[in-house]
């Protein structure tokens, strides 16, 4: 005994007094909340961190805050599941050259109708993806195409293109931008 008591750093005395104590309030209390937050947890199907446990907790009167909530989770090794969110990925195939960029990052115009540039993004709505290509004069900073779409197609950014051309004229020495995307690199439109 004297051994085990040495190495815990801990007096005689102490280990019996402790080894005979009740058990207290409050760690009575934090069994009573550990049995309710693993109910919650795992009516949440795993799902649930500590704030939306503690929210549990409280709609069904307990009194506790989101940090208690929180250790007694990590104590008993209650970890929720983390959605992985959507990440769009990009075409892996291979890289298309041949066509120059005219622009080499300097994005400015001496005039309207000089330099286009195009892109297409996508932004989740209720019904899924939808996709938005769009064309911006970089003199006015205004948008002079654009077309929505529920896929990414060459189709949608030549749709784009077409609108922009008919609200202003094309003139020679129009350059029309892009990221050459798998999308835009294919509408052959180089020079207008």
């Amino acid at each position: 005994m004297d051994l085990m008591c040495r190495a815990l750093d801990v007096s005689r005395s102490g280990y019996y007094r402790r080894r005979g104590a009740a058990v207290s309030s409050r760690e009575q209390e934090n069994q009573v909340l550990l049995n309710q937050i693993k109910e919650i947890f795992e009516n949440s199907r795993r799902t649930y961190g500590s704030p939306r446990v503690t929210e549990e907790l409280q709609e069904r009167g307990f009194h506790c805050g989101r940090h208690r909530v929180a250790r007694l989770m990590r104590r008993a090794g209650i970890q929720a599941k983390v959605k992985k969110r959507f990440r769009a990925k990009g075409h892996k195939g291979k890289r298309f050259v041949g066509v120059p960029n005219l622009v080499q990052r300097v994005f400015s115009a001496p005039q309207a109708n000089r330099l286009w540039l195009a892109d297409i993004t996508y932004i989740w709505t209720r019904e899924g993806w939808t996709y938005l290509a769009a064309i911006l004069d970089v003199y006015s900073r205004k948008i002079v195409g654009w077309s929505l779409g529920r896929r990414p197609t060459t189709e949608l950014a030549r749709a784009a293109f077409e609108r922009a051309l008919g609200q202003r004229k094309g003139e020679p020495g129009l350059v029309h931008h892009s990221d050459q995307g798998r999308n835009t690199r294919t509408m052959n439109t180089r020079r207008c």
